[in-house]
Formats: structure tokens, sequence, C-alpha cells
């Protein structure tokens, strides 16, 4: 494998990692070590744990996530490109590939993760909000518009209008991390030259078969 091959394939690694939306790359790292959280009041933990239960209704949380997800890895799929230097077809395929599996994927870790997730998002609600304003949020939560409200607010980026605006937002996105990916190649380009055994370590591993 040449130099260019080299720079190539550690490119495609990048901009592979750069496709994986935040969401997701945040859900699959391992939490960063956090100390320990204040006391929460119990009667606004458990208005906050009602406001979720609104929210996301127990019985329908693995669907709404599941949809929830492959909107946003659909929308990304059908937008993202590769630069010209790194457009080969062979390539391109493996990376579609890789963001077309990317919900099934990641669905047992969400369901792993979200009781969880939900747990510590209740305790956010409680400590940021007073118990009367928790009260008014749940009381129009009961309501028929706010139950509506928020029963629909987890999943309106599936709206066609937003999921377009998505995609918009997730090419100009993608152009910029090109931008700053090539002077990435460029300084990859630079320390290779600079360091050939590097280069052919690089090279040598990926001669050797899987």
């Amino acid at each position: 494998m040449n130099g260019g091959k080299v720079l190539a394939v550690l490119a495609a690694m990048v901009l592979a990692q750069q496709a994986v939306p935040a969401w997701a790359q945040t859900s699959a790292a391992p939490a960063a070590s956090q100390p320990a959280s204040e006391p929460v009041d119990e009667a606004r933990l458990a208005l906050a744990r009602q406001i979720i239960a609104v929210m996301l209704p127990p019985d329908q949380r693995d669907a709404i996530m599941r949809r929830m997800q492959q909107a946003m890895m659909a929308s990304f799929s059908a937008n993202f490109q590769l630069p010209p230097q790194l457009n080969d077809p062979g390539l391109a395929k493996i990376i579609r590939d890789y963001l077309d599996g990317m919900p099934a994927m990641m669905e047992p870790v969400m369901a792993q993760h979200m009781p969880a997730y939900l747990e510590t998002l209740a305790h956010a609600y409680a400590r940021n909000f007073t118990r009367e304003e928790l009260e008014q949020v749940l009381n129009f939560a009961h309501t028929p518009a706010g139950a509506k409200y928020f029963s629909r607010s987890t999943t309106l980026m599936q709206d066609p209008e937003v999921a377009s605006e998505m995609g918009t937002m997730m090419r100009a996105t993608q152009q910029a991390a090109m931008s700053s990916a090539a002077d990435l190649q460029a300084k990859i380009r630079a320390y290779l030259t600079a360091h050939p055994e590097v280069a052919k370590r690089l090279a040598q591993g990926a001669k050797k078969p899987s």
C-alpha cells in the first residue's frame, strides 16, 4: 500500500467517525467520571418522573426511540457524500453499509442505558424546576393539548419539512468537516513523508489478513 492509499484510508476512517451523529457517539462511549449529584427533593422528583412518563410512555419508549434513530440515520445517510479525493464506490458502500447498520447496532445499547438516562433526566428536571413549576407542567401534560405536545415532541424531526432542513444542515456541516479534513490530510501526508517508518508500519498492518 503506497503513501497515498494509506492517507486515503486514514482520512476515510476520520470521515466515518465524523459521520456518526454526536448522540450515537455519546451513547456508545464510556461515561466520564462525574461527582455525585446533589440530593434532589423527592416530591419534585416524583413530579418529574410523571412528566417523563407522558413524554415517553413506558409501553411506547422502545418504538419511539427506534423511530427517532432510524429517522436521524436515514437523513444522514441520504445526505452523506465522500469528498472527491475519496469518492470510490467500494469505500462509499462500506461507509453507507456502516451507517445503515447503525440503528440496529445502537438499539440494544440504547435499550440498556435508557432507564438510567431517563432517571437522570428526571433528576435534572427536579433540580432545575420548582415544585410549583413542575406541577404546572404536569397539569398541562394532562390536558389533551399537553399530552399531544409531549407525545409528539420527541418525533417531530420525522416531519418532512424538518427532515429536509436537517438534510440541508447536515450537508453544510459535512462541507465544513471536509474543509477541515483537507488540512488534516495535508498534516498526515507531511507526517508520513517525514516518518516513512510509520507509513511502512501502517502499510504492513493493512496487508495482514483479518
